[in-house]
């Protein structure tokens, strides 16, 4: 290894296993703090969406199709003239009336935001800037120009802290109208037909660094800039996304993974992405479902909405020609994408778990099979670099939308076919359907999967049932719960419910204990959920009340209530 700049620093992670090697790497770069629940929801957005009429018409469609839907995205062309911290008062003359009808309907608004500042007489950040010295400059202090989508333009200077607390003060334009969540983008940053010289500066005017010297954490340093000033503004989780990272970026943003296409290799590449950024401790992570360039075939859409359910961020972006909102979709795909959609928001118990793992002990929400097999050479087969495990205990299997059956490779362990219910044995190779309305989808034996009844957008009141669904095995096997509020830091006070679920097939008990933190749960009611069991058990006893099981499709239920004390649930009939 070398570096034309110098010496490189080396550290060493000697774990035995690649998750202790992804937990000690996250110790030292950080990892994320919990995001606002909403930040789970499915996300709708457009280059661009061109009035706020078109903003909120797209939201009632939502709403009318019964959709769900947390966030909706103002692109570029909500500014004047492509100036940052600016709305176009044509288009966009009432921002805050805009955001309030957007939260009356159950959604936040997320807006761009670009590091380069139009160079325009009476534009007063412009001229704040050239007055404190807020740009990177040459070094005779001459700010630097390039062009980008305002046209000529000067770039702020991320690397140097005064700037960025002009940056977190000036996001008050925004936070003053509700708004929470910024996308970072052209953060690299980008200019158009020009490359910057490694000679300028940035940082500190008494200790600066050259360009070439910090280029690769000015992304980072302006989305760590976004995130702090809502932050400090709000006192709320702020929905920060970039375009670009460096090691720890996880503390401050997601990412997604750019500017794809509408085909099945875009898709399929696109997961191996979201997989490699995982790896990197940056576990909140997605795509451009449909593809950003193009028009999907309703095949394709179907097929990437099946597997964006599984991606820690769900959002559809596109500047395609056809409109890419699931409604505007002729049946029968419409009510495909509704389901796909829909049970997303089932599995958010799941998920936000998962994240809480995630933010403690760097856990990567989507884990590439060498993550749980490194040992296992066949789960090093190019054919095979696809496939993920999210969360703990669900297998997930990329199509190509054109294929009805695929090849993959099933690991270890005894896996059912999530769909039917199907047993099968790994390790092996092997070939399975995958038609159009079914993405092969595995889940471990004994895994322990709590959802809920899908809502339209996440802070709607539910019915109040968690299900937890137990998947019959002979291995013992945890799962942590959690919930918080979902949109302060309060859980970083003890404001959170957490508790420890657990199976042991010894005596067929699964145990609820008693719960941590001072949060309540947002469900009084607990329904398990049993699949799989041999012999179709009769009853459970849970702490001493015997309650019949009923029959579900394809499962057996028992309904009792949710109590903070610990839950002995034992399993008993054939």
């Amino acid at each position: 290894f070398g570096a034309t700049g110098g010496e490189m620093d080396y550290y060493f992670f000697g774990a035995p296993a690649m998750s202790g090697i992804i937990r000690d790497y996250t110790h030292i770069t950080g990892r994320m703090t919990m995001p606002p629940l909403y930040g789970l929801g499915y996300i709708q957005s457009r280059y661009s969406y061109m009035s706020e009429t078109e903003v909120l018409d797209v939201m009632k469609h939502m709403r009318e199709f019964k959709m769900p839907c947390d966030l909706i995205f103002c692109d570029i062309d909500y500014m004047d003239s492509f100036k940052v911290f600016t709305w176009d008062k044509i288009r966009f003359p009432h921002p805050k009336q805009m955001v309030d009808s957007l939260k009356n309907m159950g959604a936040h608004l997320y807006v761009i935001l670009d590091p380069a500042l139009k160079i325009q007489k009476g534009y007063s950040l412009y001229e704040e800037g050239i007055r404190d010295h807020r740009f990177i400059r040459y070094p005779n202090g001459r700010p630097f120009t390039g062009s980008v989508w305002a046209g000529p333009s000067h770039f702020t200077d991320f690397l140097n802290p005064e700037t960025r607390s002009w940056w977190k003060d000036h996001l008050k334009v925004y936070t003053n109208d509700g708004i929470t969540g910024f996308l970072n983008d052209m953060d690299e940053p980008a200019i158009f037909r020009k490359n910057a010289p490694d000679a300028l500066l940035m940082g500190d005017e008494n200790n600066p660094v050259t360009f070439k010297e910090g280029r690769n954490v000015y992304g980072y340093e302006m989305a760590r800039a976004t995130y702090e000033g809502v932050k400090q503004l709000t006192g709320l989780r702020p929905f920060n996304i970039s375009r670009s990272a460096f090691s720890g970026v996880q503390r401050f943003a997601s990412m997604w993974t750019g500017d794809n296409e509408s085909n099945d290799m875009h898709m399929f590449m696109d997961t191996r992405m979201s997989l490699s950024l995982s790896m990197t401790g940056l576990s909140y992570v997605g795509m451009n479902i449909g593809g950003f360039v193009g028009n999907p075939t309703p095949a394709l859409m179907v097929r990437w909405m099946q597997l964006g359910v599984y991606m820690p961020l769900f959002i559809n972006h596109t500047v395609g020609s056809n409109p890419h909102e699931p409604y505007a979709f002729a049946e029968p795909v419409r009510s495909e994408l509704r389901s796909a959609i829909r049970y997303r928001y089932s599995l958010l118990p799941y998920l936000y778990a998962a994240f809480y793992q995630s933010a403690t002990e760097g856990t990567p929400i989507l884990k590439a099979l060498p993550y749980n097999f490194t040992f296992d050479t066949l789960v090093y087969k190019k054919e095979y670099q696809h496939e993920f495990i999210c969360g703990n205990d669900l297998l997930v299997i990329p199509a190509a939308s054109t294929a009805d059956s695929v090849k993959m490779y099933l690991p270890k362990g005894l896996w059912y076919r999530h769909s039917t219910g199907a047993a099968l044995q790994g390790p092996g190779e092997i070939t399975v359907a995958s038609p159009q309305n079914d993405l092969p989808v595995f889940v471990r034996s004994g895994a322990i999967i709590p959802m809920q009844t899908p809502v339209q957008f996440v802070s709607q009141p539910s019915d109040g049932i968690l299900q937890i669904h137990l998947w019959y095995g002979k291995e013992p096997n945890s799962f942590t719960y959690y919930e918080d509020d979902g949109a302060s830091f309060n859980y970083e006070k003890g404001n959170y419910y957490k508790r420890e679920i657990s199976w042991n097939p010894a005596i067929a008990r699964l145990t609820l204990d008693a719960k941590q933190g001072s949060f309540r749960s947002r469900f009084s009611q607990v329904k398990l959920v049993l699949h799989q069991f041999p012999g179709k058990p009769q009853s459970v006893n849970v702490n001493g009340r015997k309650i019949l099981l009923t029959s579900a499709k394809d499962a057996q239920e028992a309904l009792f209530a949710n109590t903070d004390k610990q839950l002995l649930i034992t399993i008993s009939g054939k």
